[in-house]
């Protein structure tokens, strides 16, 4: 039986004054692969990443979405579309998946911005500049944001459901004012294409290559939205591999291709990626030594390292991706 190459994925352009924008390619694929999983991956990254967004406001003395403030220059409705744009990002080590989170404002004259929020602990935003409102001078704007995590689009209505359904888990300082449902854009992508291209076409062989292109809101990284992709697929496929497991998958692969990195010494020591001195200490105890081996080992491997804290973690995934590299694949 002939045997697939196993592919090699890479990181292949990266503009560190543009973090939220990335190119990968995969290859190499046997012919047909990569529309296989370029429309996968695709499809999963635009409706299935879990992000974060403001579900609901509360304005004080406001009763409903149809109203104007005094000495605000935008109503209610137009202070929803802007909420509508702010980008939450969620510390998942600080609040738990499920947990509503509440972003205040209490503002005197002048633009409100996401900057000027009161952020709990655990919350940032991404697009700190995002106008909410313009407050005249002596005038006061007190705002609450209801902000939490979920997957995709989910409408006012589907929204107003929720908070019917969760009155006690929403708390609120502000004591008038009415909590308004809003449309929750969770994806934290903002755009998605992928490209199938031809790398050898002959008798014996056809292959091709995949190249997908990620921008995110920046919320995260785009090498963290195609992993979390990736592992949703792989867990949904292995429901189907169970029906019969194959014992040894490199029974299917020729061949453990390795990645070729441009300008890169593998040979270089680990010192070489600027870590920490408690990521560094941690990678040395363990016996990796030098860029190389820190390439050889997997994700899992390198997070079960002994006293590896998730900052570290975060920190080497961080290095890894500014210098292009790659954590090896499971077997």
């Amino acid at each position: 039986m002939k045997k697939f190459t196993k592919p090699v994925f890479n990181q292949v352009k990266s503009n560190s004054t543009d973090q939220f924008h990335a190119i990968f390619e995969a290859q190499t694929l046997e012919r047909g692969f990569g529309q296989t999983l370029g429309n996968s991956l695709r499809r999963i990254l635009l409706s299935n990443i879990i992000g974060a967004s403001a579900f609901a406001i509360k304005i004080k003395d406001v009763s409903h979405e149809f109203s104007t403030i005094k000495g605000v220059k935008e109503d209610v409705v137009n202070i929803i579309l802007n909420v509508k744009n702010l980008n939450f990002k969620v510390d998942r080590e600080i609040i738990e998946e499920t947990e509503i989170s509440v972003v205040k404002a209490n503002f005197k004259s002048g633009v409100l911005k996401a900057k000027d929020l009161e952020l709990p602990l655990g919350i940032e935003v991404a697009n700190p500049e995002q106008v909410i409102a313009h407050v005249a001078k002596g005038n006061e704007l007190s705002i609450e944001i209801f902000v939490r995590s979920s997957r995709g689009f989910l409408t006012f209505d589907e929204n107003k459901l929720f908070i019917k359904n969760n009155e006690t888990a929403i708390s609120s300082n502000l004591q008038t004012g009415q909590v308004i449902a809003i449309d929750s854009n969770f994806s934290p992508i903002v755009n998605v294409t992928y490209e199938v291209k031809k790398v050898t076409s002959t008798i014996d062989s056809d292959e091709e290559k995949l190249i997908i292109d990620i921008t995110t809101t920046g919320v995260l990284k785009p090498f963290e939205t195609i992993a979390q992709a990736a592992n949703i697929l792989i867990a949904h496929l292995q429901v189907f591999e169970k029906l019969a497991p194959i014992e040894d998958p490199e029974l299917i692969f020729e061949q453990k291709v390795e990645s070729t990195l441009e300008n890169k010494s593998l040979n270089l020591s680990i010192l070489d990626l600027d870590l920490s001195v408690r990521s560094y200490n941690c990678l040395k105890r363990s016996g990796i030594e030098t860029i190389k081996d820190l390439t050889l080992k997997t994700l899992d491997e390198v997070q079960d390292i002994k006293n590896l804290g998730k900052k570290s973690l975060k920190e080497i995934i961080d290095k890894m991706e500014e210098n292009t590299l790659i954590f090896a694949t499971k077997n």
